[in-house]
């Protein structure tokens, strides 16, 4: 190889992943006063260190003039990292042995905990600092952030600076250049070891640096095809892939930088045509990066479309188009990162479903089913709550403990947490009594992950009493009471102690419906059997004859208020009746066998007119004697009259 030293010439200073620390204003405290004061990253060994520690931000780099802010990574995705949390003792005592804690969240959820370890502090003396050691595997790519948090047992005299934030970017893919196994090239794409960064090849386009590359010709280099269908269709920074590279492309010849869509075609994503070098031989080789404004930052990135570009069959294919106007020496390629963000896989989820009691209904009536939701897992996610196995004309509807119904759109749970709901139940009025097995099936983020747990609710055997209006409207004479019965019913399927109310608020003064002596407030009807229910009627002495008036009796079931059965009950006065009789020819004597006639005159000695209901009977015990006939069963006479 013939590269002597390594210059870079910098288009870019600035990176996506890196950010202050947030600390508060460090100053000497009394006491204990611990604060996060920086954080490294370094691979854990030396192959992982050469092979991407280029575009890094392990720093310096010995041999590779590189600002320490010129990197596009932190770590690799499945590679380990230890990260080294610098701590300092701003007061003036020393400190005792302290957790410290690290958080590794992805920014693309409201929480994902990637990484969540502690690992213990020693004692730090005042005025000093100490460092601690986290070693763990991203297992994400993507842009992520990182929370430090000292958690001390005793007081901190500043707990305002006990929490560090900063930025940490996974890289998803790296390649050196140092084979071209598995990628595809056409022209005049191949290794060259006229100038590299890290593995002594780069990727070159062109015929090396005493050559110049060939008039009208379209050069590929295409990478293997890429499975990136895990990754999000959108992010809040920017995903994309960057590199450095030297040599010279003269205008109008033209490099560009393009990415495969889902439908097969190339979309370009940057093209340049500059000269970095054109004279590895005297000085060494200089090198260029990226510098692009996206998503509200600069960085070296040269961004993608991830809602186009990431796909079951993504691919990056570099180009170079020549014309047959003027040639150069081409362009040297090195150190590609790919950076997207990884869409969370289904091991991040863990969402259970327990229960925590069931209140039964009778058909048609409200019941509920108290589930608890929890998140075990490391991310957020939403619930949607869903049932399978609803019978048919059921209704059902999700409630929080407050009462208040959840919405169509579901809630969210933080990792760690969980959340109380009722699934309210109402059996179709036609349903079985028994236990019904359902299964509460709840949506989460993820297509492949619900929220799924056994649940039965009880439908109640109902009580249903029915009050039977009497036969003959109840009716009793001015100034007197008189008992009557109402029949009450219980045509449910469960026994119940109903009790007994009469409303008599609707009738005058001086009218009365009430419980006779003997009968109670309350009685036990079992399912399919009646009990006839003891009733008074009391008529006032100024009271007209056939005045009728209505009481309200009602009977409610112990067991489910609900069930109550109210009959108005119509009552009426009566007439008293005055029937003067005058036998007018008596029986005559007879033999056995002959018969006699009696004829009787009825005389209506009342003011009103009145019904008569004729029957005759023996006083006494007759036997052998028999009353053959009747002239008439019923009379209907005016006030005066006879018959």
């Amino acid at each position: 190889m013939r590269q002597t030293s390594v210059a870079i010439a910098l288009l870019c200073m600035l990176l996506a992943s890196t950010s202050p620390l947030a600390l508060a204003t460090q100053g000497r405290s009394n006491g204990v006063d611990l604060a996060v004061d920086d954080v490294s990253f370094t691979y854990t060994t030396s192959a992982d260190e050469g092979k991407y520690r280029m575009f890094s931000s392990n720093h310096p780099i010995p041999g590779f003039n590189r600002p320490a802010s010129l990197f596009v990574i932190d770590a690799m995705v499945n590679v380990p990292i230890d990260v080294e949390v610098t701590v300092q003792n701003l007061g003036s005592v020393a400190s005792s042995l302290t957790d410290v804690r690290l958080l590794l969240l992805h920014d693309e959820y409201q929480r994902f905990e990637i990484a969540n370890l502690t690992e213990p502090l020693n004692s730090i003396s005042a005025s000093s600092s100490g460092i601690v050691t986290f070693q763990f595997t991203p297992t994400y790519a993507g842009n992520h952030s990182m929370r430090i948090e000292i958690m001390s047992a005793t007081p901190d005299d500043n707990p305002n600076n006990d929490v560090g934030n900063r930025r940490m970017t996974v890289g998803a893919f790296y390649w050196n250049c140092d084979t071209l196994q598995l990628w595809s090239t056409t022209g005049e794409w191949r290794l060259n070891s006229d100038t590299s960064i890290s593995m002594g090849s780069a990727c070159h386009v062109g015929n090396g640096d005493t050559s110049t590359y060939s008039p009208n010709t379209i050069s590929r280099l295409t990478t293997p095809p890429l499975n990136l269908a895990d990754g999000l269709s959108s992010g809040t920074r920017t995903m994309g892939l960057s590199f450095f590279y030297t040599g010279s492309v003269i205008s109008p010849d033209r490099f560009s930088v393009e990415a495969k869509t889902a439908t097969g075609t190339w979309e370009e994503l940057t093209g340049l045509a500059a000269t970095v070098d054109q004279d590895f031989l005297t000085d060494g080789a200089n090198w260029n990066t990226f510098s692009i404004s996206s998503g509200g930052h600069a960085s070296p990135l040269v961004p993608i479309a991830p809602d186009r570009h990431l796909h079951a069959n993504s691919a990056l294919r570099w180009t170079l188009t020549t014309d047959s106007s003027v040639e150069d020496i081409g362009f040297w390629m090195d150190e590609v990162v790919m950076v997207y963000d990884q869409a969370a896989r289904v091991e991040a989820y863990a969402v259970s479903v327990q229960g925590r009691g069931t209140t039964g209904a009778v058909p048609g009536a409200w019941g509920s089913v108290d589930l608890r939701i929890v998140n075990d897992g490391n991310i957020s996610t939403n619930i949607v709550p869903g049932l399978e196995g609803l019978p048919e004309g059921w209704d059902t509807y999700t409630t929080f403990d407050d009462g208040s119904s959840v919405p169509s759109t579901g809630f969210n749970l933080l990792p760690g947490t969980s959340r109380d709901i009722s699934v309210r139940l109402k059996p179709d009025e036609n349903a079985s009594v028994g236990l019904v097995p359902m299964t509460f099936n709840g949506s989460t983020d993820h297509d492949d992950v619900h929220a799924t747990g056994p649940m039965s609710f009880t439908v109640l055997a109902d009580r249903v009493p029915v009050l039977v209006e009497p036969s003959d409207r109840p009716s009793c004479p001015a100034q007197q009471s008189c008992p009557f019965m109402v029949e009450l019913r219980n045509e449910g399927g469960a026994s119940d102690v109903f009790d007994l109310d009469v409303d008599t608020s609707t009738l005058p003064a001086g009218w009365n419906v009430d419980f006779a002596w003997s009968q109670p407030n309350s009685v036990l009807v079992r399912p399919g059997e009646s009990t006839e229910i003891n009733l008074l009627l009391t008529v006032p002495q100024n009271a007209q004859p056939d005045t009728v008036q209505t009481a309200s009796l009602s009977a409610t079931a112990q067991n489910d208020s609900t069930r109550v059965s109210t009959l108005e009950l119509d009552v009426s006065a009566s007439m008293v009746s005055d029937i003067g009789f005058t036998v007018i020819n008596a029986f005559s004597p007879v033999r056995g066998g002959e018969h006699s006639v009696l004829v009787v005159e009825l005389e209506n000695l009342a003011e009103r007119p009145d019904i008569l209901a004729l029957d005759a009977e023996f006083a006494t015990d007759a036997d052998g004697w028999s009353i053959e006939s009747i002239s008439r069963t019923q009379a209907v006479m005016t006030a005066g009259s006879t018959v």
